[in-house]
């Protein structure tokens, strides 16, 4: 996406094509292993936890969805750094690119017990705990049911 910018902008029909055939096989793989969402699947679903209480609590419309979601990811990216599983660096070069294609990374000013009260309401909280998609590399994420309220309630006002 970095290398081919321009092209992706401009809605070149043949980098458009291989992006979305490498998506649809990605996500294909992975749905495959886990049709239930019950395990690896909820990794196609970072940023999303965060980016839902952004659409939510700011209003259906003031954001579109992959702009909530670009902000859901910066939000993953900063709670990574919180528990030590990617570095700073990391984090600004997923946001430079996020904002390389005009999205946002900027979170809203949103009530913190208001994003509580959305988290619990998910689809990935299991047994009273939420799921969160964490980066732990560029290109790599994995699943986490450990972070405490405290770790992503302080990114919100």
């Amino acid at each position: 996406m970095k290398k081919n910018k321009n092209e992706l902008i401009n809605l070149k029909n043949e980098y458009l094509i291989k992006i979305i055939i490498s998506s649809i096989k990605t996500k294909s793989h992975v749905v495959s292993q886990d049709e239930h969402e019950n395990g690896v699947r909820a990794i196609l679903n970072y940023g999303h936890s965060f980016g839902h209480v952004i659409e939510n609590l700011c209003g259906y419309g003031k954001f579109l969805h992959g702009e909530a979601i670009s902000i859901g990811m910066n939000i993953a990216g900063k709670i990574a750094i919180e528990n030590g599983l990617w570095s700073k660096e990391e984090l600004d070069r997923q946001r430079i690119l996020l904002e390389s294609y005009d999205l946002p990374t900027e979170i809203p000013k949103i009530n913190k017990e208001d994003v509580l009260t959305i988290l619990m309401g998910d689809k990935k909280v299991r047994d009273g705990k939420m799921r969160f998609i964490l980066p732990k590399e560029i290109g790599s994420v994995d699943i986490y049911d450990d972070v405490e309220d405290s770790l992503f309630l302080k990114f919100f006002s």
